[in-house]
């Protein structure tokens, strides 16, 4: 009886939760939304950022993103060794 009224509950959410996702709103609603925000946008400046280029200027990275790059480069290289050596091992 507990599971009747369990698996009856939990299909009274899963049925309530479906019938709120397929309410649609009408499509002037939305319509009008999207020219209230043109409007918005209109209304507002564009601002134009200067021009950079990103190769004029040098990245430092800090010393954790320094360590694991080399970390990185160390397992690659260790990764690749191990497998040439199992590779020339079995004559491959």
């Amino acid at each position: 009886m507990k599971r009747f009224f369990l698996d009856a509950f939990l299909i009274l959410i899963v049925v309530s939760i479906g019938s709120t996702l397929n309410q649609q709103q009408p499509e002037s609603t939305i319509q009008q939304r999207i020219e209230a925000f043109n409007q918005q946008i209109e209304k507002q400046e564009v601002i134009e950022p200067p021009v950079h280029r990103a190769s004029m200027y040098q990245i430092q990275e800090n010393t954790a993103g320094q360590l694991g790059a080399n970390i990185s480069e160390m397992v690659i290289r260790v990764v690749e060794d191990s497998v040439s050596m199992i590779a020339s091992a079995f004559g491959q």
